[in-house]
């Protein structure tokens, strides 16, 4: 799975990281694996509800928005941004 991050997450992480899924696992265990690898993620790994989770950071695969029971793959390309915000 490739994991590609965009605007301040990219100083943390980098552009992207491969991730080696084994078995099953749902964007909930995926944020669990990033808060254990990257500096800043272990904040998220906290987050309950979907709502919480996207007001901080979102995940989008294919264009859509993933929620923390959806499940992942290891074919997956997904993007780490930031929530828009409007002023």
């Amino acid at each position: 799975m490739v994991i590609r991050f965009y605007g301040p997450f990219r100083k943390t992480a980098g552009d992207q990281i491969d991730i080696e899924l084994q078995g099953e696992a749902t964007l909930r265990d995926l944020v669990e694996m990033l808060s254990n690898r990257i500096d800043g993620f272990p904040s998220y790994s906290g987050r309950t509800t979907d709502t919480n989770l996207a007001a901080h950071v979102m995940f989008i695969r294919k264009g859509n928005f993933l929620k923390l029971d959806q499940r992942v793959e290891k074919s997956d390309i997904i993007d780490v941004v930031l929530p828009a915000t409007g002023g």
